[in-house]
């Protein structure tokens, strides 16, 4: 390695160790160190493309400095600026480019290749944990923000309704109905519905306290849960088969809301460090959730640009 290679993967590892900031000194220093080594510098000029819709997404890029217009025919275009990821999104969701990728001034990125991502993650859980969680919490932090926002998502899925003992085949098929745990394998949904405990709640009893630590998750199986956050805004009802909070519920963080039922109702509760200890043994699991969740954050990011271009 030369001077120059040296000093130009120093400053890569500086620079990736600013932007994970918050994670443990350890995970920050091991993780940045690995990035570093395959990373490549990437300097495009205004108006030159980055990638095209419809190519494989063989890389993602860390934006140094710039910025990048993320743009396609029939949806509202993103502009993202230094220290932002971009490309992240189709990788994560196992797809071609969605997007054109165009920059709108001189940029400077880091380009790290897709396979090296996902070892790093499935090799270093804390930092998968530390993207999952982000993901719950900005994709919740939109819809508070959105408020009335409803899509396709938000409906119950179609669930048999169950009245005597859930057997564990049964706890298997409701737990694949969840978004966050659709795509994992057999195994995975396995252990996770082993750590799942079919609990019952009486009418107005709750499931959980707004301010207190939030160490479960509950997925329905028959009644419904209600959310609130605050008098003037919309509940959110949780019926058969939905996880209360939605892709929230992937995050310990406290979203700000009581649940509570209205008429009562039967739940599988999940502590959330036995879901994190399954993901920990199953990467998969992980993958699946970060799927739901960069699906969901895509899906609300559009809703919020769009509201934004009817506005102006």
């Amino acid at each position: 390695m030369t001077e120059g290679e040296a000093s130009a993967r120093l400053l890569r590892e500086i620079f990736l160790a600013g932007f994970m900031a918050g994670l443990p000194p350890e995970n920050v220093k091991w993780a940045a160190a690995r990035l570093a080594q395959n990373m490549s510098d990437v300097r495009i000029g205004s108006g030159e493309v980055l990638y095209r819709q419809g190519e494989l997404p063989d890389a993602h890029y860390f934006v140094v400095s710039g910025e990048i217009r993320i743009e396609a025919e029939g949806v509202p275009p993103w502009l993202l600026g230094e220290r932002s990821l971009v490309g992240t999104l189709d990788i994560t969701l196992d797809r071609p480019r969605a997007r054109n990728a165009v920059a709108t001034r001189d940029s400077f990125l880091l380009r790290m290749p897709a396979g090296d991502w996902l070892d790093m993650l499935e090799d270093n859980f804390a930092l998968t944990l530390r993207a999952i969680q982000g993901l719950a919490e900005g994709a919740h932090r939109l819809r508070v923000e959105l408020d009335d926002f409803r899509s396709d998502a938000d409906s119950p899925p179609s669930v048999r309704t169950v009245t005597g003992a859930l057997g564990f085949v049964e706890r298997i098929v409701l737990l694949r109905g969840v978004a966050l745990f659709a795509g994992a394998e057999v195994q995975a949904l396995t252990d996770l519905a082993d750590h799942a405990h079919d609990v019952s709640y009486a009418a107005g009893e709750a499931l959980h306290e707004r301010g207190q630590p939030s160490d479960s998750m509950f997925v329905v199986v028959s009644g419904e849960v209600t959310a609130t956050r605050a008098a003037d805004a919309r509940a959110e009802r949780f019926g058969p088969g939905m996880l209360v909070f939605g892709s929230a519920a992937a995050s310990s963080k406290d979203v700000g809301f009581d649940a509570h039922t209205a008429l009562g109702a039967r739940t599988l509760r999940i502590a959330r460090e036995d879901y994190y200890d399954v993901m920990e043994e199953h990467f998969e699991l992980a993958r699946s959730s970060m799927k739901a969740l960069a699906a969901e954050r895509e899906m609300l990011v559009n809703e919020k640009e769009e509201r934004a271009r009817r506005a102006r």
